[in-house]
């Protein structure tokens, strides 16, 4: 029994890091949705596995409407690695920061995964990478060169040093461009321990960083602070937001049944009518089966699992109830 289960765990492993290699892969390409349509995004906990899924969704503009409908066992962990994970994953950190725009982190980050392992060449491609978008031309040139003689970067050697020769190129990526577009227009110091205080920093420089704006409400919700989540809904009306995103409606409808507020402001948004209706259902059932754990667990998760409601009450505390009579007031 105990071969069979350590065989089981092995085979296990070996799935996710045969699953993590083919999403590393795709995001190194930009395929992010083939990514989210993969099998592997809506079973796999592997930790790196899930963060490469939120990448994916932030790509696609999806992180609002989606992220808690995808297995969240990480909570926050699998959106923004910790530092406490730097020295295991510093490149996958650095992933994050350049997809929001904060590239000195980005470049932090690169240093300590190229202390760490001076051998991998993506570690050279994100140091060009950086530089190039700092336009630092000596410092791009210095890491594109070790590249030259791997294959699988001559369209990336070639795309960098026409734009070194011709800077107005860089708008002509549209990766390149949105990374550069985010970008802080003045430096200012990294909070490695709190990167929501990084985040703000982007958005009070750059208030148009929607991708910022984005990671850093998933975060609040992922730590269940709707207060803070709440503050910084008003961002919302110059980002291009055409409706309210799925999880935001379903935290500030948490809000409103746990703060007692009559009434907030929607932004110029709209309620969704069947998104209100569920929230009523939903509470009917904490209603019903308030005093019977088991049964509340299995009809939530059946239902419900994928919304924020279901990861607000269980996430990390599994089947503990205490915020239920919050949610039941009239």
């Amino acid at each position: 029994m105990f071969l069979c289960l350590l065989a089981g765990c092995q085979k296990q492993q070996e799935d996710s890091h045969v699953l993590l290699e083919k999403f590393r892969t795709l995001t190194r390409e930009g395929q992010w949705q083939a990514i989210l349509d993969d099998p592997g995004a809506k079973t796999s906990t592997h930790l790196l596995v899930r963060q490469c899924v939120n990448r994916a969704l932030l790509h696609q503009n999806l992180l609002s409407s989606r992220f808690f409908a995808m297995p969240q066992v990480w909570g926050q962990k699998s959106l923004m690695l910790p530092q406490e994970y730097g020295y295991l994953y510093p490149l996958a950190i650095s992933d994050l920061y350049l997809d929001v725009g904060h590239v000195n982190a980005a470049l932090h980050w690169a240093f300590e995964a190229q202390a760490a392992d001076e051998t991998d060449s993506w570690i050279d491609e994100r140091l060009a990478t950086v530089f190039l978008l700092k336009r630092k031309p000596v410092l791009t040139e210095r890491y594109l060169k070790p590249l030259e003689n791997k294959p699988e970067f001559k369209e990336t050697i070639a795309t960098y040093r026409e734009i070194l020769n011709r800077p107005e190129l860089l708008f002509q990526q549209p990766e390149l461009a949105g990374i550069y577009n985010r970008m802080p227009v003045k430096d200012f110091i990294i909070h490695n321990l709190f990167p929501e205080d990084d985040l703000l920093r982007l958005l009070e420089v750059n208030p148009g960083n929607r991708q910022a704006f984005e990671v850093l409400m998933t975060l609040y919700l992922c730590q269940k602070k709707l207060d803070l989540f709440m503050a910084q809904l008003y961002r919302m009306q110059t980002l291009g937001y055409g409706e309210l995103p799925r999880h935001f409606e379903e935290a500030m409808l948490l809000y409103l049944a746990r703060t007692q507020v009559k009434n907030i402001p929607l932004q110029g948004f709209q309620w969704h009518e069947p998104v209100v209706k569920e929230f009523r259902e939903f509470r009917r059932i904490l209603q019903a089966y308030r005093q019977d754990a088991d049964s509340l667990h299995k009809i939530l998760q059946t239902r419900y699992a994928d919304t924020y409601w279901f990861y607000f009450l269980y996430h990390e505390d599994e089947q503990k109830l205490q915020d239920i009579p919050s949610l039941l007031r009239k």
